[in-house]
């Protein structure tokens, strides 16, 4: 009798144990992420504009105002939160893509190619015109780099990095091209090539704004997919600063919108090329939305808060479950003005504040400690 009772106890013990440990683990995923940060400083008078990565290294665009310089550092990232610089060199670029050894940069009407096969001593090996005006953003994908501005988009073939040329130029039903993400069909039904263009609608003519995409698989001969779509493609056709694509879905922060009832995050299903189709929204009332990246299930943004005191934040939104999309946290973030940027490379935030340096955010991976559990008093009333 006495060894009977004995399994009781020792049973519902370990029942218990379960119940608590699993009640810990659902209470740990729904709190908001945990945060380990560093923030690096440069020169007091040099701010950090942009940032780009390949492998263990962040590449950062650094501009000092007073003299009018720029510079590009080179940062070890390999443990993000004890960053150190390694290299630089006096090359001027604002906005950058990467491809294995070669960095393209480009700044005003110029692309810049840059050897960084040494990442302690990058090399200037060509400069060339494309008449672009003070891009916003630049990508790489396939010999190509592809640099949208205020009036369309160039893309540049650049097979020999040393001898760049256009492959084409298109501007019709474009508009200002802010963001841009390049991928092959993300339905992988077909070999077909796909740019994801967004931005604001032309000043002079109207057009363009909002997603638009291209079949970009012959870059010489650029078609746009969705010119008889109506929304989403040109939601609110202006005030869409960002993009990421993940799978057949893209990501959209909402910003600028006259009426204001749209800001906040997008999801949009792009199966479809000629046809998108929005799926999911989450809502921000009073805070726009500039720029997002995405860390497996947390989407995280950068917005301002439009009346009162203008505070910039970082909104975190999980996006793992369609039509339940909620926010696990927000907190107060400094970003550069006019040009709100935040980058994720290898479970860290990158956040480029300008004169306040660059900062670091990576995640904790906290591991939620286990309640203890006392059998002794468990089951008493089982008596002797």
């Amino acid at each position: 009798m006495k060894q009977q009772r004995w399994c009781y106890r020792h049973i519902l013990g370990v029942v218990f144990l379960i119940a608590m440990m699993t009640i810990a683990t659902q209470a740990a995923a729904d709190e908001p992420p945990r945060w380990r940060q560093a923030e690096i400083d440069f020169d007091s008078d040099e701010e950090v504009v942009n940032v780009a990565f390949s492998d263990n290294f962040a590449y950062v665009t650094l501009f000092e105002e007073q003299e009018y310089q720029r510079r590009l550092a080179v940062l070890d990232i390999t443990n993000p939160i004890q960053t150190r610089e390694i290299g630089a060199a006096e090359i001027g670029v604002v906005v950058m893509a990467i491809n294995g050894d070669y960095l393209y940069g480009s700044i005003g009407y110029l692309l810049r190619i840059v050897d960084i096969s040494n990442p302690e001593l990058p090399v200037l090996i060509s400069e060339t015109d494309v008449e672009t005006s003070n891009p916003k953003v630049i990508s790489y994908y396939d010999n190509h780099v592809y640099i949208p501005d205020y009036t369309g988009i160039r893309i540049i073939d650049v097979s020999d990095p040393y001898h760049p040329h256009e492959a084409s130029y298109m501007n019709e039903g474009i508009g200002t091209v802010y963001g841009i993400t390049i991928a092959q069909d993300p339905t992988g039904e077909s070999d077909r090539v796909f740019a994801y263009l967004v931005g604001d609608k032309d000043n002079y003519t109207g057009e363009g704004g909002g997603l638009n995409i291209l079949d970009v698989t012959d870059p010489a001969n650029p078609i746009l997919m969705n010119s008889n779509c109506g929304f989403p493609c040109h939601i609110s056709r202006r005030g869409i600063y960002d993009i990421v694509l993940e799978g057949h879905y893209v990501y959209l922060p909402m910003a600028h919108n006259a009426a204001m009832d749209g800001w906040g995050l997008h999801i949009v299903d792009v199966s479809d090329a000629s046809w998108p189709v929005e799926v999911d929204t989450y809502l921000t009332p009073g805070i726009e939305q500039f720029n997002l990246t995405l860390i497996g299930d947390q989407l995280n943004m950068l917005g301002k808060r439009y009346e009162g005191s203008g505070e910039q934040l970082m909104s975190t939104i999980d996006v793992a479950v369609r039509g339940m999309l909620h926010q696990t946290g927000q907190r107060d973030m400094a970003f550069r003005k006019g040009s709100a940027q935040i980058e994720s490379h290898q479970g860290c935030l990158f956040i480029p504040q300008g004169e306040a340096g660059l900062k670091i955010l990576c995640e904790s991976n906290v591991t939620p400690t286990p309640p203890k559990v006392t059998f002794l008093p468990l089951l008493s009333w089982f008596g002797e």
